[in-house]
Order: C-alpha cells, then structure tokens, then sequence
C-alpha cells in the first residue's frame, strides 16, 4: 500500500495535498501548450483520441497484468478478458499512428510479447 513508505499518517495526507497540488498546477500549464506530449494511462485514456500513441511495455506481466495472468492460472477467464479489452481501447486511441513497445526483459527476466499481439 502506498501509505506504508510514510512514517505517520499526517505524512502520508501532506505527500497527498502535494500530488493533488501538482496535477491541478500540471493541467492548469496544459491548457497553454496544445501540442505537448501527454502520458496517461489507457484507463484513463477511454473516450479521447491522438494523432500518435505509444503503449509501452507490450508484454505479459504488464498487458495483461500479472493479477490477470494468475486469475487466468486459476481458471478465472473475465480479469484476462479486462486487460484485452483495455489494450483495445489504447490501440484504438491513435488516429493515425499506433506504436507498441516490447521490452527484452522485465525484472530482470525475458519479457514475452504480451499474448494479445500477434507477431
């Protein structure tokens, strides 16, 4: 849990003013700079769209998460369907150029191509 790196709780809520702080002061400046780059997180990218994504680490253990790799291992399908369809969402994101990153390894390990890709 994020809360645990922090030795009081009134730590924890300060770091929390602060992050909440940086995203206001964050989308405040992007109002000004229209042809920024944006990071986002597919979940939160639902709904937009962008000339140009990048999906980074395309690999088992990312997409598809490795909480949906071990419901999977445990006979529970929906969790792997979830993570399809959020690699979905994030390749259907891009009008008009689409580029996905396989890592060699992660943590220390070789990485896979995530399983979704047909390579």
């Amino acid at each position: 849990m994020a809360a645990n790196r922090f030795p009081t709780v009134a730590a924890f809520l300060e770091h929390v003013d602060h992050m909440t702080a940086m995203v206001q002061e964050i989308k405040q400046l992007s109002k000004h700079f229209k042809d920024a780059i944006q990071l986002t997180t597919i979940h939160r990218s639902k709904g937009l769209e962008y000339q140009t994504v990048y999906v980074l680490a395309a690999v088992d253990g990312s997409i598809p998460h490795d909480f949906a790799l071990e419901s999977y291992r445990k006979g529970e399908l929906s969790p792997l369907e979830e993570e399809r369809r959020l690699l979905y969402v994030a390749a259907t994101r891009a009008k008009k150029d689409l580029y996905l990153s396989i890592l060699q390894t992660r943590r220390g390990r070789t990485a896979h191509p995530s399983r979704f890709l047909k390579l």
